[in-house]
């Protein structure tokens, strides 16, 4: 059995996480007056390598399994028919298909991968993507610009999770010649590239969509041995991958209920590697154990249905909503005090943090009055909030209801016992007042993670909040071609979302990666995408 490191967190120049904890007062209880606020834990998270998780101690190894206890299985391995992201079972899409492009965590750039070169013209309405010479899926078929546009072309017309935005932007695609794409868009759009690090850069084989049954044929390092539904998912190496036959032999993915479960299969020895999302497993294996924190800004929220008819379609309503809101309390209730409790988008970990903007306030007495006016207009007070049946479902409900209802609201609770119902609730029937949900808007990549909760032009904009002002700053921030001005695209952001409450927002989350001591050179991409190709584990 491997045993994890102990001890304190190690820091690693800029790509750090921080933690200073103070755990007196913490109470998971949902009782007593939810107004009050405790002393609570005061954590810090940033996103980067912790505890010399991006270190490889002595020479690479060759041979062996890797197991992770991953956070989801993806259920399908064809990238339109899933969600091409680290916590939605993208790992094996992205160990089977490899990225066009990748984010360097050192660098903080995205950078070109299974392309050789991606470039702009001046105002970034045109892209051209250069491709390497000699890179093949792995059943020996090029991966040239044909199957680029083809792969492209497939993931759109089947609905991939991206497939909305880049239809809003993407006016052509076409070939220049048989390396080389040109991408052209209707507006500016500086951070382009991302977009090629996540679902739509998993570069398909011809062969894998053009039968009566999808094949998982990809460039990437590994390709499939076995897949058991709901049981295993087995990948093995690729002799011939274009940056080298990968170290490890078998790559093996798992799934199981609970982040509390995959921190206990880390501590036996079980996995080699595991994710976790909730506070409790998130602090724990952070502080010992060598790996990757994601931060999601914005990663918690209520969504407030703000369409005509609704009650969140007055502003007055919103505002009270939010202020009603204790985070500090609502953490404590529901996470012993472990959340990142934040009433605006960033908080000071990030590097988009603006202190000149303040959160939204605590104020149950301007709540209150809020309500009443609304009231005094034909508001019958009556709010409903959807969310889920589980333990900690039923404790996220009651601490809102108890808060909401102390300011006039009246709260009926919907607890939905499936996601799948969660997702058609909020995503396509757009049946409910409030509901628990999250959007993220990522440190490398802001833009894309705000357009899709806050444009009126998103087709993912749960909320259905419309604002031109926000749709024109948006603009500003996808135009924005250097820190500077996206910070200050962002702070405009900032400002009105504080103002306006399309969502009343509940904290920053993190996302852990936590892997062994003796597992070295895995590397993390946009997106939590893990990059496997150069993975190793020392010898027994």
């Amino acid at each position: 059995m491997m045993r994890r490191r102990a001890g304190g967190v190690g820091l690693a120049a800029a790509t750090a996480i921080c933690l200073a904890a103070t755990m007196a007062g913490c109470s998971s209880s949902a009782d007593g007056d939810p107004n009050d606020s405790p002393e609570i834990t005061s954590i810090s998270f940033s996103e980067g390598y912790i505890n010399g998780g991006e270190e490889a101690e002595g020479d690479p190894v060759d041979g062996g399994t890797l197991t992770i206890s991953d956070y989801s299985e993806a259920r399908s391995l064809d990238p339109s028919a899933t969600v091409g992201h680290g916590s939605a079972g993208g790992n094996a899409l992205a160990a089977v298909y490899d990225l066009l492009v990748r984010y360097n965590t050192d660098s903080g750039e995205f950078e070109p991968w299974l392309a050789d070169s991606i470039e702009s013209n001046d105002d970034h309405t045109v892209w051209t993507l250069g491709l390497k010479d000699d890179v093949t899926f792995s059943d020996g078929t090029p991966v040239d610009a044909a199957s680029v546009l083809g792969s492209i072309g497939y993931y759109m017309k089947n609905g991939g999770s991206d497939a909305g935005m880049l239809s809003t932007f993407l006016t052509g695609m076409e070939p220049v010649d048989g390396s080389t794409v040109k991408f052209t868009l209707n507006q500016p759009w500086t951070t382009f590239p991302y977009m090629l690090a996540r679902g739509a850069g998993m570069i398909m084989a011809p062969a894998a969509y053009s039968g009566a049954e999808f094949k998982p044929i990809g460039a990437g390092p590994f390709e499939l041995e076995n897949y058991a539904p709901a049981e295993e998912l087995v990948l093995t190496r690729r002799d011939d991958y274009w940056n080298g036959t990968p170290h490890l032999e078998k790559v093996r993915f798992t799934w199981i209920d609970s982040d509390d479960a995959r921190e206990d299969v880390l501590d036996s020895g079980q996995a080699d590697l595991v994710s976790v999302r909730s506070a409790g497993p998130v602090n724990a294996l952070a502080a010992e154990s060598p790996g990757y924190v994601s931060m999601s800004n914005l990663g918690e929220i209520v969504s407030i249905n703000d369409r005509e008819g609704r009650p969140g379609a007055d502003p007055r309503v919103r505002k009270a909503i939010a202020l009603a809101i204790d985070v500090e309390a609502y953490y404590q209730r529901t996470a012993d005090g472990k959340g990142l409790p934040l009433k605006k988008i960033y908080g000071e970990s990030s590097q988009w943090s603006d202190a000149d903007v303040a959160p939204i306030a605590d104020d149950v007495e301007e709540a209150k009055s809020l309500v009443e006016e609304a009231k005094a207009d034909g508001f019958d007070g009556k709010l409903q909030y959807v969310g889920n049946s589980s333990a900690s479902g039923r404790t996220q409900a009651l601490a809102l209801q108890a808060m909401l209802e102390t300011v006039g609201f009246e709260v009926e609770t919907k607890l939905l016992r499936s996601v799948a119902d969660q997702i058609e609730r909020l995503y396509v029937t757009h049946d409910y007042d409030l509901a628990r949900s999250g959007a993220s808007s990522t440190e490398m990549s802001p833009f894309e993670g705000l357009f899709a909760a806050l444009s009126s032009k998103s087709y993912i904009n749960t909320s259905g909040y419309a604002s031109p002002k926000m749709d024109k700053l948006l603009d500003q921030l996808q135009a924005a071609d250097t820190d500077e001005s996206r910070a200050a695209a962002l702070a405009e952001i900032e400002t009105l979302f504080v103002e306006d409450v399309p969502v009343a927002p509940l904290g920053t989350t993190a996302a852990v990666y936590a892997w062994q001591d003796d597992v070295h050179g895995v590397s993390v991409s946009a997106d939590e995408l893990l990059m496997l190709g150069g993975a190793w584990k020392d010898g027994e």
